[in-house]
């Protein structure tokens, strides 16, 4: 009796480690702002797990040890994405080729075998609202596939293990991955719905400055309706610290102050109606095209309306300082990543900006886009390429100015 309790003592100590990855799923995705980094580094836990899982079996009978290394190695699989599902992989292939041993390139392959079947689940099922138990229950039968691996073991070793240990760790797979891989879907689920009521938030409200994702949408709105390729790039404005914000010491009272620099932006360009904050010390304001005709004069003009004059705190009035530059606006790929990885220049104040357009350009009447895109070298023929994408295939209105476009933006 003793024998069997210990056994079952095992086995709930190794299923306990992987379901505790089931709720360290969604606080580490909570806790880590970037997705690509989130998926790793739960590659890696799971990896872990799976390390310590391998490195401690149980023995149900004499002679026969099982251990339930592939479950968290399947899991990762489907569901941490192809970044968590190679760092997983990396890890435990290379202990279990350091550990060894005559099961060694057969233990390695049931593991690539286990992980294959969780990334070909998660395809398969990717559309599913929810996954219930007979998903939960094939995503079992197929990392199953694992025994296979049995197959290229020493004969007398793959005939001890078809004999004996085959059909128990079968039966483990089906009992302990549809509960382990029910609390990853919901914990899965969770993320989501905080994800889609955070994409219903439309703006700040400490500032009333639209979220990124809104931002994103409505620029990319404008640039379409608008066919001039204005709105497909923005001013980007990072407040520059610490002394010259002594007045704003809150988040909230910076936010605020990024809602005051839109307005007198505003001002000089009544069209910049769209901006965004992102955190409290980022702002993005969409430009129309005249503004993005000469860049530089745009970047000289936002700096001198943002610093010169100072700005009221309470009974306190003070000027700041802020680094600014030209975004093009991704047309497909979330911005906030984009602003994550934005860095500005030195601080000395210089910015890197797009070559400003000749002067014959700056004198046509009314350029069409591809007169303008010719003009904007660098940055802004990224600019107007993004444009471009977004209208349709209709004539430009001004005939005068039509060119033959050779291709070379599109690719």
């Amino acid at each position: 009796m003793i024998y069997t309790l210990t056994n079952l003592i095992d086995l709930a100590a190794s299923l306990g480690l992987i379901f505790v990855l089931g709720f360290a799923y969604s606080r580490v995705q909570r806790m880590m702002r970037h997705p690509r980094g989130s998926e790793a580094f739960l590659g890696a836990i799971f990896g872990l797990s799976a390390i310590t899982q391998m490195l401690r079996p149980f023995e149900p009978m004499e002679g026969l040890l099982i251990d339930l290394r592939n479950i968290p190695i399947a899991l990762a699989g489907a569901f941490l994405g192809w970044r968590g599902a190679a760092a997983c992989l990396a890890v435990t292939v290379a202990t279990r080729l350091y550990v060894g041993g005559v099961g060694m390139w057969a233990g390695a392959l049931g593991m690539v075998l286990a992980l294959a079947a969780g990334i070909y689940w998660a395809r398969k099922t990717k559309g599913a609202e929810r996954r219930g138990i007979l998903a939960l229950l094939s995503l079992a039968l197929l990392m199953s596939a694992h025994l296979v691996a049995a197959l290229i073991l020493p004969e007398a070793a793959r005939t001890l293990f078809l004999a004996q240990a085959a059909l128990p760790i079968f039966l483990v797979n089906m009992i302990a991955m549809p509960i382990a891989a029910s609390i990853l879907e919901r914990e899965r689920r969770l993320v989501l719905a905080e994800d889609r009521l955070r994409a219903s938030v439309h703006h700040d409200p400490d500032n009333g400055l639209a979220t990124p994702e809104v931002f994103q949408r409505d620029c990319a709105v404008q640039a379409c309706a608008r066919d001039d390729g204005g709105f497909t790039a923005a001013l980007a404005l990072r407040l520059r610290s610490p002394s010259g914000l002594a007045p704003w010491r809150s988040a909230r009272s910076r936010k605020q102050l990024l809602a005051a620099i839109h307005l007198r932006l505003k001002s000089e360009w009544p069209e910049a109606e769209l901006a965004c904050g992102y955190g409290d010390s980022t702002l993005l304001v969409a430009l129309p095209r005249d503004a993005l005709l000469a860049p530089e004069e745009t970047l000289a003009m936002a700096r001198r309306i943002v610093t010169d004059a100072p700005y009221d705190q309470g009974h306190m009035r003070a000027r700041i300082s802020a680094d600014v530059q030209m975004l093009t606006l991704p047309h497909s790929d979330s911005l906030r990543p984009i602003l994550d990885r934005l860095s500005f220049a030195n601080a000395s104040g210089a910015v890197r900006t797009p070559a400003a357009p000749s002067a014959q350009t700056r004198g046509a009447a009314d350029p069409d886009p591809a007169a303008l895109r010719t003009a904007n070298h660098g940055s802004l023929d990224r600019i107007f390429a993004k444009a471009e994408m977004l209208m349709t295939t209709r004539q430009p209105r001004h005939h005068s100015h039509r060119r033959t476009d050779t291709g070379s933006d599109a690719a």
